[in-house]
């Protein structure tokens, strides 16, 4: 079995040689076919019509209302709705929260510096920077009363486990809860009539002016913007302190200059991305690396090990500041695309500015075990201990 404990931290040495000797391998505990390889990677997420994104977890009969979001589904459902959810994240639209994110990004680092203070200097990142920045965000982006933050966080971490076997009913659960809660939230606008300007109220407009959506896909596309609007961010942060605690003259690099940020964080996209992999079902039977996917398997593209593989990227094991690496496939590739990538991008080029310009000493601490989170289809940290 590829995916155990030990790997969820570090994956590449296992990666490097599944490429080589099985780029495409059959796994008993994910129940899927594995695909290392970049090219393999990148036809299954863009090849539509072999490869299909309706429901790969097979949630409709357990969680439907979260099984008709946008992540999904194929066309054309899958256009129709992200034309809605599209405005929320345009460039433009995302350029407007830079200053809200620095004020935030200021106050949790405050905060973190008073209590450093009190514990030697070292602390959890991701408890108390890189879970509550991104998640305040979303949170006020779709509107959800800053009372519920900590209760949507719970509900949206405990989701991502639909993708493990042994804690899918925890996922499942989890996903309904999610679905109550949102559902919820938009008849409490409907009732109060009150709409402002966050994403819960355009789908409301949206909708009440003949919009083709039905409640069940509203339900479900505010779900997978709570789930993936702060996981992403969430793992890119913590992703890239490991890197330049891990390589002290890239860290040195940023620092000589932190309007470097957005040179490094492509490096840390194509070397430690937040997503590990997807999920896609064969429509039909397909021949990749000379083996067969029969049709109706389960298909899961890694996308952390195609953006290392040494058939597109020159000395890809090594992290290199300044590379600038075209092609990685870090936000997805084809008409499935991370709808939030803009924001994702917009939030860590603000907080790894601010946290090396707050701790320039920022690294990741050695002496304290960092746990990573134990789902196949994340890279990223549950805890992340460091010090300053």
């Amino acid at each position: 079995m590829p995916f155990d404990g030990r790997t969820f931290l570090d994956p590449f040495p296992m990666y490097r040689r599944l490429r080589e000797e099985s780029p495409v391998l059959w796994d008993d505990a994910l129940s899927s076919w594995l695909l290392f390889r970049y090219e393999d990677v990148k036809r299954a997420l863009r090849d539509a019509e072999t490869f299909s994104s309706a429901d790969p977890m097979d949630m409709a009969s357990e969680a439907p209302q979260a099984a008709r979001n946008m992540a999904a589904v194929d066309e054309p459902d899958h256009s129709r709705l992200r034309a809605l959810a599209q405005p929320a994240f345009t460039p433009r639209r995302v350029a407007k929260l830079r200053q809200s994110i620095e004020q935030l990004c200021d106050e949790l680092l405050d905060r973190i510096e008073d209590q450093a203070e009190d514990q030697g200097d070292a602390f959890d990142l991701v408890r108390e920077f890189t879970v509550p920045l991104p998640a305040i965000v979303i949170a006020v982006l779709l509107g959800v009363p800053s009372a519920d933050y900590g209760l949507f966080q719970r509900m949206a971490n405990d989701a991502l486990f639909v993708t493990v076997k042994q804690q899918r009913e925890r996922g499942i659960r989890a996903m309904n809860e999610l679905s109550a809660y949102y559902a919820e939230l938009l008849a409490d606008r409907r009732r109060s009539g009150t709409l402002g300007d966050d994403i819960t109220s355009d789908l409301i407009r949206a909708q009440a002016s003949g919009a083709d959506v039905s409640e069940d896909e509203l339900v479900a596309m505010g779900n997978v913007m709570l789930i993936a609007g702060h996981e992403t961010t969430t793992n890119l942060i913590s992703n890239t302190v490991r890197c330049l605690s891990e390589n002290p003259d890239a860290r040195a690099y940023l620092l000589e200059d932190l309007d470097r940020s957005s040179i490094v964080l492509e490096e840390v996209l194509r070397c430690r991305g937040p997503a590990a992999g997807t999920m896609r079902i064969a429509l039909r039977d397909v021949e990749m690396q000379g083996v067969t996917i029969p049709a109706n398997s389960s298909v899961v593209p890694l996308i952390l090990s195609a953006n290392r593989d040494p058939r597109v990227f020159d000395e890809p094991e090594r992290f290199i500041p300044d590379r600038k690496p075209k092609k990685t496939l870090s936000f997805g590739s084809g008409i499935h695309r991370c709808l939030g990538e803009p924001l994702a991008r917009l939030e860590a080029k603000v907080a790894i500015p601010a946290l090396y310009r707050r701790f320039p000493s920022l690294r990741v601490d050695p002496e304290r075990p960092t746990i990573p989170i134990p789902i196949p289809m994340l890279h990223g940290c549950r805890e992340l201990p460091v010090r300053v």
